[in-house]
């Protein structure tokens, strides 16, 4: 599946070179990121981490109004939780392929955006980080598929949502919300771990052909 992942990010930015309406660009931003466990019926959803996000994006214009927006991009997700003094908060790290279908409207000299699109991503890394009794202690988070072995399946396929403003100049700013789709706890039985994030990000679209 990794392998997968770095395939279609490899064939989507190859694409975007032949097409004849195409702009680049980078962003970064802050994501508000949680998890919601569902066991026995029972769901459970953490509190909010900080965690940040970066990555590059192509626009490749469709219409006067609409584009389809490959991108690659590096998400912090994961959730916190806490009990008194105890805390407990999970960091988990995903390289991402958004594919969102974006409809652009003229305001003023720039452009309100707004569209959506699925999402394909890949857990590379994560922490788990628990304070106890005025201790702290961090273990790594295994991505993976064999139960004995690993913590947390590395594939995770999602939805996202977003709306923003872009600038006459190439700069924008986006707001977007991202919801798990895909299940990433292991094991079987009535049991499931899904992420979800809001996400603010600023970025620079350079020109295209």
């Amino acid at each position: 599946m990794k392998k997968l992942i770095l395939s279609l990010s490899v064939m989507l930015f190859v694409s975007v070179f032949a097409f004849a309406q195409t702009k680049f660009g980078v962003s970064a931003g802050t994501s508000f990121a949680s998890m919601k466990t569902k066991i026995e019926g029972v769901s459970i959803t953490t509190d909010s981490k900080v965690g940040f996000s970066v990555g590059f994006l192509a626009d490749m214009g469709i219409s006067e109004n609409f584009a389809f927006q490959p991108g690659l991009n590096f998400n912090q997700k994961g959730g916190k939780m806490k009990s008194g003094n105890d805390e407990a908060t999970q960091t988990l790290n995903y390289i991402e392929v958004p594919l969102n279908f974006i409809f652009k409207t003229q305001a003023g000299n720039g452009k309100f955006f707004g569209g959506l699109g699925p999402v394909l991503g890949y857990g590379i890394s994560g922490k788990a980080k628990y304070k106890e009794n005025g201790s702290t202690e961090t273990e790594d988070i295994n991505f993976g598929n064999d139960e004995a072995e690993d913590d947390v399946k590395p594939f995770e396929a999602s939805g996202n949502i977003l709306a923003g403003y872009e600038f006459a100049n190439g700069f924008f700013a986006a707001v977007n919300y991202n919801l798990g789709l895909s299940n990433i706890a292991l094991g079987d039985g009535d049991y499931s771990t899904k992420n979800r994030f809001f996400g603010i990000r600023i970025g620079y679209m350079f020109g295209g052909k």
